[in-house]
C-alpha cells in the first residue's frame, strides 16, 4: 500500500527473475494495493529464448488485462503479442542503451549509442533498435559528445529505418518526430504521444520541442512534462525537466523545490546539479550558481550544458578575467564547441560590444536567443 501510494496507483506487479545457465525462472503476482492481496500468480520455468522471452511477455501483460477487467484493443493485442526481434543479444543490447540513456550523462550515451548500433548489426530489421538510435542521436548533442550536425548525420536515416521497417511502431513514430524540425516535429509528436499515450519520454521530448521562445507553447510543454512526471514518478529525468521549464517561465523558486526532490530521491542524478545552477543564476546568487555548475562538470566533464549556466553567471558578475580563461580552455580542447562561441559571447556582452555579440550569435544560429537574453542582462 505504501509503494502504490508513492507511485499513484491501485494495482502492483511485483516480480523476481532468477537464470541459471540457458534456462530462466519469472515469479511474477499482481497485488491489489488497497487489500493487498494477490489478483494473479504464476510462476515460468522455461528456457531464455527469444521467443520464449516475448511470450512471457505476452502471457503475463494479457493476464494482468484480464485480472484487471481490462479489455486490450486488437492494435493493443497485435503490439503484445508481436516480436521485434529473434535475436536475443540484439535484445539485450537494446534494452542495455535505453537504459543509459535515461543517466543523461555524456560517457553513459556514448555507451547507448554502441549499444544500440550493435542491436541492429546483429538484427538489421530490428525496428526499437533503429529507433533507439534516432533517439541517442538526438538528445547526445544537447548535453554533449557530438556535434548537432552529427546528431542528425545519425538520426535521420535511423529513423526513417525504423519509420519503413515498422511504420504502425509508436517509437518509430516518436523517433522520426524527434528528427524533424518546425511544425512538421510538432504534428509528429502529437502522433507520437497519441500512440504512445503512457510512455513518459514520448511526453517529455514533445515538451522539449516546444520550449523555443516564450509564449502560450510553455504553458502546453509544463502540462506535457507534469504527465510524464505522473507516467513515471520514480525516474529523475521528467521531474528535473518540468524544473527547467519553470526556470523559463522565471518560476525559479518553484523549480528549486523541484530540483530538491529529484536529488533526495536519486543523488547520483548529476543533470539536476546543472539546473541548479541555473535556478541560482535566476535568483542573483552567482556565487552559488557558479558552484554548481563546477560541481556538474566534476562529476561530468564531457557535458556541455553547465557550461551555459556557468557563462550567465560570470556574465552578471562581470568576471571577464575567468571567463576568458573558461574559453581558452574550451577553445584549446574543441575550437568548434558551440560552448566557446557562448564564452564569447559573453565575452562581449561584458565589453559592451553588442554589435560584436550579435554577429557571433548570428553565424551560430541556435545561441541567438541565449545571446539576446544576455544581451537584455547586461542593459537592466
Amino acid at each position: 500500500p505504501q509503494i502504490a501510494a508513492e507511485l499513484g496507483v491501485a494495482t502492483i506487479m511485483e516480480g523476481a527473475v532468477q537464470r541459471a545457465g540457458n534456462m530462466v525462472r519469472i515469479n511474477v503476482q499482481l497485488i491489489d494495493a488497497q487489500t493487498d492481496e494477490h489478483l494473479w500468480a504464476q510462476i515460468f520455468d522455461r528456457e531464455l529464448t527469444t521467443e520464449n522471452l516475448f511470450a512471457i511477455q505476452s502471457e503475463i501483460t494479457e493476464n494482468i488485462a484480464e485480472s484487471l477487467q481490462a479489455e486490450l484493443t486488437p492494435a493493443e493485442a497485435e503490439r503484445v503479442r508481436s516480436q521485434p526481434t529473434h535475436n536475443l543479444e540484439a535484445y539485450s543490447a537494446y534494452l542495455r542503451g535505453m537504459r543509459a540513456l535515461e543517466t543523461r550523462e555524456v560517457g553513459a550515451m556514448q555507451n547507448a549509442l554502441t549499444d544500440l548500433q550493435r542491436s541492429v548489426e546483429l538484427d538489421p530489421d530490428f525496428a526499437l533498435g533503429w529507433a533507439g538510435i534516432a533517439q541517442v542521436a538526438e538528445v547526445l548533442p544537447s548535453w554533449g559528445g557530438m556535434t548537432r550536425d552529427e546528431g542528425k548525420a545519425l538520426s535521420v536515416p535511423a529513423a526513417e529505418r525504423a519509420m519503413e521497417l515498422a511504420p504502425e511502431l509508436g517509437e518509430a513514430n516518436l523517433a522520426l518526430a524527434m528528427a524533424l524540425e518546425g511544425d512538421e516535429a510538432l504534428v509528429q509528436f502529437q502522433k507520437a504521444v497519441d500512440m504512445l499515450p503512457n510512455h513518459a519520454m514520448a511526453h517529455q521530448w514533445y515538451a522539449n520541442t516546444l520550449q523555443g521562445p516564450p509564449g502560450p507553447e510553455w504553458l502546453k510543454a509544463l502540462q506535457l512534462l507534469r504527465k510524464a512526471e505522473e507516467l513515471d514518478p520514480m525516474s529523475p529525468n521528467p521531474r528535473a525537466q518540468v524544473a527547467r521549464q519553470l526556470i523559463f517561465m522565471n518560476r525559479y523558486e518553484e523549480a528549486e523545490r523541484q530540483l530538491r526532490v529529484v536529488m533526495q530521491a536519486d543523488p547520483d542524478y548529476v543533470p539536476a546539479k546543472g539546473f541548479m545552477s541555473w535556478v541560482n543564476g535566476g535568483l542573483g546568487n552567482f556565487d552559488q550558481s557558479i558552484r554548481w555548475s563546477l560541481e556538474y562538470l566534476e562529476a561530468d566533464p564531457n557535458v556541455r550544458f553547465p557550461r551555459r549556466g556557468l557563462v550567465f553567471a560570470l556574465v552578471d558578475l562581470q568576471d571577464r578575467d575567468r571567463l576568458e580563461r573558461l574559453a581558452d580552455d574550451w577553445r584549446s580542447a574543441n575550437p568548434n564547441d558551440p560552448s566557446v562561441q557562448l564564452a564569447d559571447i559573453g565575452l562581449a556582452v561584458i565589453d559592451g560590444r553588442f554589435g560584436a555579440m550579435r554577429e557571433i550569435a548570428s553565424a551560430a544560429g541556435s545561441l541567438r536567443g541565449l545571446a539576446e537574453r544576455m544581451g537584455a542582462m547586461a542593459l537592466t
